[in-house]
């Protein structure tokens, strides 16, 4: 069992109501992902978290997922401190930690290992797992809104890559930011694997835009 104080640095939204909750341990300095005593995701109406918040948690580490999803630790115990930090402090923490914190083009993230498909979507696949599903990385490029479908992803484009690439935001917060400004500091994770049914396609994880801070 592992005690610490943790700092929250996201809550994601899933299917049926359930949440995702990443955060840092300030004392390991490593992130993980905080799911219940029981190693499922908490639902929205029985998660306490909120960002930028600090907790003295006790918790223990689960192998139920494969790489890179390597952060799920079982929430045993919890306590809210009743301290925040604003977003100079976490960019310090960041730092300061072993979280993986990324500058320059998107494509550097999780160890360079991102591929696309012809639609612009990002993924890992087995063959290019990294060892974890979560990083930060400060933008290079003005990133734009664009709803699909329904759904609200946010635009990025480089020079090497002119025609771009979508990311779908999964953040609780209203996407009312129409752009996100180059140096802005976000928050990216990699689904769970996944693929089509009645596919051929190989099970890819794709990258997520979690949330994001002004620095």
């Amino acid at each position: 069992v592992v005690m610490g104080r943790v700092l929250i640095v996201s809550k994601t939204k899933m299917q049926h109501n359930h949440v995702c909750v990443g955060a840092i341990d300030l004392d390991k300095k490593k992130s993980i992902r905080l799911l219940n005593e029981d190693g499922f995701h908490e639902t929205l109406q029985d998660c306490p978290y909120e960002l930028l918040q600090i907790w003295d948690l006790e918790y223990e580490y689960t192998n139920y997922r494969p790489l890179p999803h390597s952060e799920d630790v079982a929430v045993l115990s919890r306590t809210f401190t009743g301290e925040t930090i604003n977003n100079q402090d976490l960019i310090k923490v960041l730092h300061e930690s072993n979280v993986p914190l990324y500058q320059g083009s998107l494509m550097s993230v999780f160890e360079d290992k991102l591929r696309f498909t012809s639609a612009g979507k990002l993924y890992i696949s087995e063959d290019s797992c990294p060892s974890f599903s979560t990083c930060f990385w400060i933008s290079d490029s003005l990133i734009l809104k664009n709803e699909i479908n329904g759904k609200v992803y946010y635009h990025y484009t480089a020079t090497r890559f002119p025609s771009g690439f979508q990311m779908p935001y999964v953040g609780l917060e209203d996407a009312t930011a129409q752009e996100i400004p180059q140096g802005t500091l976000l928050r990216l994770s990699l689904a769970n694997w996944w693929a089509p049914e009645d596919s051929d396609c190989e099970e890819r994880c794709y990258l997520q835009l979690s949330g994001g801070f002004k620095i």
